[in-house]
């Protein structure tokens, strides 16, 4: 795949049960549908002795390649190694910010790491739209106590909505992909 633009490394990051894994199989097959030529197949690699799933994909803005951190102790470690440019934070619209959210933003913090994208995941599953708004507000407070932006993009997601062909859930996917490459829809 050819590169255009900057190359960058995301990281998904967030405590287990957010969705993290499912939102990159998700987000691979929506861009596989959208241009198969601008993504390669998920695969699982090892770093450091460890598995990760990653996938490369390119925008009109860049190309990236998302590191899926399946795990805390994974997390910890790789963010340490090697700092990505960007985070694709994973908070569940259902659990709101858990201590494991707390820690993965530590772990971004620490590591360096560039720009914060929150990916409010499992959304489809949440009726009340004012529970949404509170779930953003807790994490933008925490976004400010990682000295990270609290105006950092905040993207409402389903990745089963997704797969199971929800355009509003598929867009939401395409919203993600445009914060990461800085563009505000």
């Amino acid at each position: 795949m050819s590169q255009p633009g900057p190359y960058s490394i995301v990281a998904s990051i967030g405590p287990d049960g957010a969705g993290k894994t499912t939102l990159a199989g998700a987000l691979a097959r929506s861009l596989h549908a959208r241009d198969a030529a601008s993504v390669t197949p998920p695969r699982a690699v090892q770093v450091s002795g460890m598995n990760v799933g990653v996938f490369e994909f390119r925008t009109p803005r860049g190309s990236y390649q998302h590191v899926d951190f399946e795990n805390a102790h994974v997390e910890a470690h790789l963010l340490a190694s090697s700092p990505p440019a960007s985070v694709i934070l994973h908070v569940s619209a259902l659990d709101g910010p858990l201590p494991g959210t707390q820690t993965s933003l530590a772990n971004a913090h620490s590591a360096r790491a560039g720009r914060v994208v929150v990916a409010l995941t499992k959304c489809d599953a949440v009726e009340d739209p004012e529970l949404l708004d509170l779930v953003e507000l807790e994490v933008r407070e925490m976004l400010g106590k990682f000295h990270y932006p609290e105006s950092s993009p905040v993207v409402r997601v389903s990745a089963m909505g997704a797969m199971h062909g929800h355009h509003r859930w598929g867009g939401s996917l395409l919203q993600l992909v445009a914060a990461l490459d800085g563009e505000s829809r």
